[in-house]
This record gives structure tokens, C-alpha cells and sequence, in this order.
């Protein structure tokens, strides 16, 4: 797979979309990390902070979960095992977000069998407005593991299913109940199809220790490759 490792010895690293990256915190002194200020949500405080950039993460997911941190955000917890290096990244996305949103959009249509490729945007439209949000990747074909085909919407303006309608009346509520569905639904429908061990197929590995698994473009060739389409931003109203 075509992620850059990321350079930590840990079989476990912690991950987190923030300004249409992926960022994993860092000491001043690690290679590559950048500086960026942040407020903390309780005292109001600034400070800098460290971190490893990315354009994307890649991998097998192994495991979903949602709960609470210590400031009482709600977040999306995904475990993905990167087979380069060995190594499960744990990504963290806030519910209550653009990301949470597309997220929770995206992957009742994914194959849990299959690696994904999570790659988080943030741009201004004409409007002024900041949009963010993911798109999720996965191969059309196992063998060649490239991420070409893109994951669409569970749920479209045309083929709305259960979500609740949209109520211009009480928005607020309308909203509460869009995640109570979300959530309940992934829940319910996509963490009871997630596998421990994807990439295994009647106990035999797919790519034992990483053999038979085509050359990769870089890492950067990849990114200029998954713009963002054009028809990120919908009238959708969920």
C-alpha cells in the first residue's frame, strides 16, 4: 500500500482529522512534524503542538467504536491495519463533524474484506463557506490494490430510506435525530460486519509478510491522484 509509515516502532498509533488532514501527535524533535496552535476547549488556553501530516490513511479495518472522550466529545474510533509496517492505526473522528457526517454516510457500503483508503478535505467553496468531509476508497480489483473506486452515499436525496425527513421547523431536533439514526445504525448494521483479520481468507493470508503485493506510485503521486471531485458539496439536507 502506497501510505507513508509512520515512522514510530509502536504497533499502535493514534490518529485524528483536523483541517482536512490526517495528524498524529509528535515530539518537537520528531522528523517532519509541524507546529500548529490549538485551543483547549475547556480553558480557552493556546498552545503548540506537534505533528506527523498526512494526505490520507490506508489500510484493513478492524474494529469501529463510538464513545466519549474526557471533554465530553463524542468520536468514531476506527482501527486500521496497515500491512507495510505491521502496524494498526487507530483513527478519530469527531461525530458531531463534516467528517462524522460522511463517515457514517460512506461506510455501510463498504467491504469490510477489503482495504480502504480515508481521505479527509477541507476547501472554501464560492460562497465563502468552509466545506469539509472524506471520501473513502477502495481497490477494484484485490490483487492490483489500487484505490480507484470511490465509496458512495448509503442514502441520497433520491433513495432516502429510514433517515428522517428533514424538518426546515425544528431543525435542531431534525439533526438529533439524524445521528440517533446514525448511530443506532452502525451500531446495528456495519460494527457486526467488521472483521479481526480481513485480509485472511480461509485462514490463509492474502499477502503473507507483504509478498505479491504490486509496486506503488509514491505517496505524493497517489494524493494528486484522488482530487477532490467536483460534487463533494449536494443539497442534501442529510
Amino acid at each position: 500500500m502506497g501510505e507513508p509509515l509512520s515512522g514510530s516502532n509502536s504497533n499502535k498509533v493514534w490518529r485524528y482529522i483536523t483541517e482536512g488532514k490526517v495528524r498524529q501527535r509528535a515530539d518537537e524533535t520528531t522528523e517532519g512534524a509541524a507546529p500548529r496552535i490549538v485551543t483547549n476547549p475547556k480553558t480557552g488556553e493556546n498552545k503548540t503542538v506537534y505533528e506527523l501530516v498526512y494526505d490520507y490513511v490506508e489500510g484493513y479495518i478492524t474494529k469501529i467504536e463510538m464513545y466519549k472522550d474526557d471533554f465530553n466529545t463524542e468520536l468514531i474510533e476506527t482501527t486500521i491495519y496497515n500491512q507495510d509496517d505491521d502496524q494498526y492505526r487507530v483513527l478519530k473522528i469527531k461525530l458531531n463533524s463534516g467528517y462524522g457526517s460522511k463517515f457514517f454516510e460512506l461506510i455501510p457500503n463498504v467491504n469490510m474484506k477489503e482495504p480502504v483508503r480515508i481521505f479527509p478535505y477541507s476547501f472554501t467553496n464560492k460562497e465563502k463557506k468552509v466545506i469539509i468531509g472524506l471520501n473513502i476508497y477502495q481497490p477494484k480489483d484485490t490483487l492490483d490494490l489500487k484505490f480507484e473506486k470511490k465509496i458512495e452515499k448509503k442514502w441520497t436525496k433520491e433513495n432516502p430510506g429510514d433517515v428522517p425527513s428533514f424538518d426546515p421547523d425544528d431543525i435542531d431536533q431534525w439533526k438529533l435525530d439524524i445521528k440517533k439514526f446514525h448511530k443506532n445504525y452502525l451500531t446495528k448494521n456495519v460494527i457486526p460486519n467488521v472483521l479481526e483479520r480481513p485480509w485472511e481468507e480461509d485462514g490463509k493470508e492474502l499477502f503473507p509478510n507483504g509478498e505479491d503485493i504490486p509496486e506503488e506510485k509514491s505517496a505524493k503521486e497517489k494524493a494528486l491522484e484522488q482530487k477532490i471531485d467536483d460534487d463533494v458539496e449536494d443539497d442534501l439536507p442529510f
